[in-house]
């Protein structure tokens, strides 16, 4: 048929408007939590890869992923890889600092991907700046301190600061640190055993809890500052809070009022302000508000162990 009639015409569009007619129901059907969209991503998206080890968002908008012995970016639609790093050690922690800095957590080296909106990001190595204890060679990022400049890092069994402008510290802390808060102008480590340990300026530690739960939590799986003085805690037990120096439960209630007994594998915060639990068992994704109250409730799909910030 000639591109050039009237009728070739009018069959396009008939055509764009029976695609039309498909895609749009699709789009708003996206499955919602409060003002959060889910996606599912697969093994196709991310170069062939089933192992996800981490999860994080730039202020831009792009994603990354840490998978096998690379770092991928989301752009436009697809996951690309950025420059390889020297070391071929997994990459099992992404962070990104108040300095638009990428930090990648692996064996062999330590370091970040220098983040801007048009560049391609470079790898900055800093593992021959850091004076390991005990040979260690894994360093997690776990917090920074934008006032300072400073980069906290874990080991197994130590913490250790990087920052070019000032010397290095250490500390000796529990083993298996999962994440370093600043709660009331303190910062505390905390391991996934779970203890409970201040960090010192004399490089000392000061032992707080060795569990939140007495004897019942076994695991701690993410924390979320509410404010300056509180933190939530998500175990395998449940929520718990802990604010002025002292640990209780956060028990998270439905409409009855009714206690939901969840391990709570993921915390978050969403653009509205509520907080956002994503439970071990079914993969229920809720969001409550500051009160533990729940607001919403969806089961996604079966894999999600993790919010980007």
């Amino acid at each position: 048929m000639n591109p050039n009639t009237p009728q070739f015409v009018a069959r396009t569009l008939r055509h764009f408007v029976g695609w039309l007619g498909l895609i749009v129901p699709i789009l708003a059907s996206q499955p919602q939590v409060g003002d959060l969209m889910t996606k599912t991503f697969s093994e196709l998206n991310s170069g062939g890869s089933r192992a996800w080890n981490a999860i994080t968002e730039d202020r831009w908008g792009r994603m990354y992923v840490s998978v096998d012995h690379q770092v991928l970016s989301s752009q436009g639609g697809r996951w690309l890889p950025l420059p390889k790093r020297p070391s071929s050690g997994r990459p099992v922690e992404l962070f990104i600092d108040a300095l638009d800095r990428l930090w990648v957590g692996a064996s062999g080296d330590t370091g970040y991907y220098q983040l801007s909106p048009r560049e391609t990001p470079q790898w900055v190595s800093v593992h021959d700046q850091l004076d390991t204890p005990d040979g260690q060679d894994r360093w997690r990022p776990r917090w920074f301190d934008a006032e300072t400049g400073t980069m906290y890092l874990a080991g197994y069994r130590s913490v250790i600061t990087w920052n070019p402008e000032s010397d290095q510290q250490s500390w000796d802390v529990a083993a298996g640190t999962f994440a370093i808060v600043n709660i009331g102008g303190d910062l505390v480590a905390i391991s996934n055993f779970p203890h409970f340990d201040r960090l010192l300026p004399d490089g000392t530690v000061e032992r707080l809890f060795r569990n939140p739960g007495g004897q019942v939590v076994s695991t701690v799986y993410a924390t979320l500052n509410l404010d300056a003085n509180t933190l939530l805690i998500g175990t395998d037990q449940g929520a718990f809070q802990l604010q002025n120096g002292k640990i209780r439960p956060w028990p998270i209630r439905d409409e009855n009022d009714q206690i939901s007994p969840i391990a709570v594998r993921t915390i978050a915060r969403n653009s509205n302000g509520e907080i956002l639990i994503l439970s071990q068992r079914r993969n229920i994704l809720r969001t409550v508000d500051p009160s533990g109250r729940i607001q919403h409730a969806r089961q996604v799909k079966t894999g999600l162990v993790r919010v980007p910030p």
